[in-house]
């Protein structure tokens, strides 16, 4: 965890987070489609998030999320890769988080299971930017349909 300063002057604690936009083509009359998992707060609120989280102590990024995406999907393997960008958002409501997303592509449908999350869905583009996502979520599907990636 680090410091940074926030616009009221004070300083919070900014958690390093990974996730992984996993996208996969909709079929015939659907576009491209991204992985997004549903999380309920112990308030009843609910939002979307990528698969991963925050990094354990001495993890590089890419351990950090494929322990996540295991954990979080019980999947043990999302493909290849690709760095998509790093930035600063609010993550889970009230938490900053430096936020690193990377990208892959499935061709099939891929199993899983969760006992952290709700669901998890594939969306479109449009479903998924009005679907409650959190900040950095969103900022990472905006910077994937500029990118041209869904």
């Amino acid at each position: 965890m680090s410091t940074a300063p926030v616009p009221n002057g004070k300083t919070e604690e900014v958690l390093v987070v990974v996730g992984v936009a996993i996208v996969r083509m909709g079929g015939f009359r659907h576009g491209r489609q991204v992985l997004l998992l549903k999380r309920r707060l112990s308030d009843g609120r609910e939002f979307y998030t990528f698969p991963g989280g925050k990094l354990e102590s001495g993890e590089s990024l890419i351990q950090a999320l494929m322990r996540e995406v295991r954990e979080g999907l019980n999947c043990r393997s999302i493909g290849k890769l690709e760095f998509i960008t790093n930035f600063q958002a609010e993550g889970l409501p009230g938490v900053m988080v430096n936020f690193f997303l990377y990208w892959t592509e499935t061709a099939g449908a891929m199993k899983f299971e969760s006992k952290e999350y709700v669901t998890a869905q594939w969306l479109e583009f449009e479903v998924a930017v009005e679907s409650s996502p959190t900040p950095a979520t969103r900022l990472g599907l905006l910077e994937l349909r500029q990118r041209g990636l869904i």
